[in-house]
């Protein structure tokens, strides 16, 4: 996922575990402590569900990226480095690829 959209959830995440907060101070002014309690709770609860959805995301998006890396062939790496060792030109190189690539 991109920045733009981590960064959305982390700022939609922070403003509901703010507010929940903020009602959670207002509810120790106005309502008794069980129900205070309760509300607390459930933000713990809350956070706790957050994080474990988030961390199922992110492992299903690494394991799905894992999944599909492109690996390159082989003899594109052997003819790369052989034409770093200078073994062969650059038209020569350009040549066995493409030839590589059409099969």
């Amino acid at each position: 996922m991109s920045k733009k959209i981590w960064w959305g959830i982390f700022n939609l995440t922070l403003w509901l575990i703010l507010g929940l907060l903020f009602y959670a101070a207002l509810s120790l002014i106005i309502i008794s402590w069980g129900l205070v309690f309760k509300m607390l709770m459930m933000l713990f609860f809350m956070i706790l569900f957050i994080i474990i959805v988030g961390l199922a995301i992110y492992f299903t998006f690494k394991l799905l990226g894992k999944a599909f890396d492109r690996k390159e062939d082989p003899s594109i790496q052997i003819i790369r480095e052989r034409f770093a060792r200078g073994e062969i030109s650059e038209d020569e190189m350009k040549q066995k690829l493409l030839l590589l690539r059409r099969k």
